[in-house]
């Protein structure tokens, strides 16, 4: 059995929680002509184009299959071929294995999109900037909202990028403002510069959201009346729940530009305040295996559930660890599939990969370890500061700690479209 937790679209109802659709049913029975085509005895061929997957496997299996995509300039648009089990749209997907050779492709487009930079200091005098790239005629407007530590340029690491990439090519506008404390420093003394989250008029950053929107509003950089979208990882996360519950809060008159008809929290449960107030379709897309202490799995779980009790739409699914391919580091900018693979030897000879392909140490770990012996790793030691920390990034995402990842991409997009 996979190890990619996959969603039945099909079976899908409005109101979901904790990862749990099971769609049940069984056909009639063959009519007594039909023939049966006998299992082969041996294992059956695998061909991926496009991408990488195991070579063979056993018929009536799933296996994954990955596309070799630069996560900063490319994108998959589509799978076609072989039977699959994921979306189809996916960088990551599963399929099924028949009974003769399996053949899938992986359907890629170049996206080199440069994305502006904007200034604003609404309403202090802080100056902040934003990330924004408006296609021809949007279909709408997404917010990227950053972490704990993290500003704008969050849409500019791999697997947020390619996020907003794929929200382009699909016809969205996007934009990645940032906290005021990323720029001012911790103004409340909790030692982590972030977004402030709390439902209050005071709220600076709902302040700061709500006065670049209605700015770029104003002067034309948006059409009028984009139906508007906000996902966002941890910090970011607990934010844009509380985005989504603005228009239900008391405050809502304050802030007339925060109005959003769906929201994705990446490795976040949220405030309770937000929760319970919120009428906002809310989808939390989690780390299987998060590692930060201020993250609950079970508490996002139990948020999910209180909404679907309410009647709101929701989702709350967990993403769970995946194992090393040799060209995973292409998603790295400046890394090619030599390198990749080079680097992949290096780990899999530490021992740092088990004998089913999946990293058995924390990224953190082996980022120590790695350092602490350069020449053990040439190929790592000979990457740039900047390419170094994307790939223990990349390996974060394989375990499945609290990382940003892009394998929903896909599923994020859907998310917001059901609402549009």
């Amino acid at each position: 059995m996979s190890r990619f937790n996959s969603l039945n679209t099909a079976c899908m109802p409005i109101v979901m929680s904790w990862l749990l659709v099971a769609c049940g049913g069984g056909g009639a029975g063959a009519p007594a002509s039909s023939t049966i085509s006998p299992v082969p005895s041996g294992p059956v061929s695998i061909a991926v184009a496009g991408g990488v997957g195991p070579t063979s496997a056993a018929a009536g299996s799933t296996v994954e299959v990955w596309a070799t995509v630069p996560a900063k300039t490319e994108i998959v648009m589509r799978w076609s071929g072989a039977t699959l089990t994921s979306d189809e749209e996916e960088w990551h997907a599963t399929l099924s294995v028949g009974t003769t050779q399996v053949s899938v492709r992986a359907e890629r487009q170049v996206m080199d999109q440069v994305f502006e930079t904007l200034s604003y200091s609404a309403p202090t005098s802080v100056v902040k900037t934003a990330r924004l790239y408006v296609p021809p005629s949007p279909r709408g407007l997404i917010l990227f909202l950053h972490g704990t530590g993290g500003n704008s340029n969050f849409i500019e690491s791999a697997e947020a990028r390619y996020v907003a990439l794929k929200a382009i090519s699909k016809g969205y506008a996007v934009l990645a403002p940032e906290a005021e404390e990323s720029k001012a420093g911790d103004l409340d003394g909790d030692g982590k510069p972030r977004w402030n989250v709390p439902l209050s008029i005071g709220n600076v950053d709902l302040q700061s959201v709500d006065a670049l929107l209605a700015s770029l509003y104003s002067t034309g950089r948006l059409p009028a009346n984009l139906p508007q979208f906000a996902l966002g990882m941890s910090n970011g996360g607990s934010m844009v729940v509380a985005l989504g519950a603005v228009a239900a809060s008391s405050q809502a008159a304050v802030f007339p530009r925060l109005r959003f008809k769906a929201v994705v929290s990446y490795c976040a449960q949220g405030r309770a305040d937000a929760v319970s107030l919120t009428t906002t379709p809310t989808a939390w897309y989690l780390c299987g295996n998060d590692d930060n202490i201020e993250v609950s799995n079970s508490n996002a779980q139990a948020n999910s559930t209180a909404l679907g009790a309410r009647g709101v739409p929701t989702q709350a699914m967990l993403h769970p660890a995946t194992p090393l391919f040799d060209d995973r580091f292409m998603r790295v900018a400046g890394i090619n599939s030599a390198q990749s693979r080079a680097m992949s030897a290096e780990f899999r000879t530490a021992g740092w990969v088990d004998s089913t392909g999946f990293f058995n140490k924390p990224s953190s770990d082996i980022a120590a370890l790695a350092a602490a012996a350069p020449a053990v790793f040439p190929m790592l030691a000979s990457l740039t500061q900047t390419q170094q920390r994307e790939v223990f990034a990349q390996i974060s995402v394989m375990r499945a700690e609290h990382q940003m990842f892009s394998d929903w991409a896909s599923r994020t997009l859907r998310w917001f479209e059901a609402y549009r």
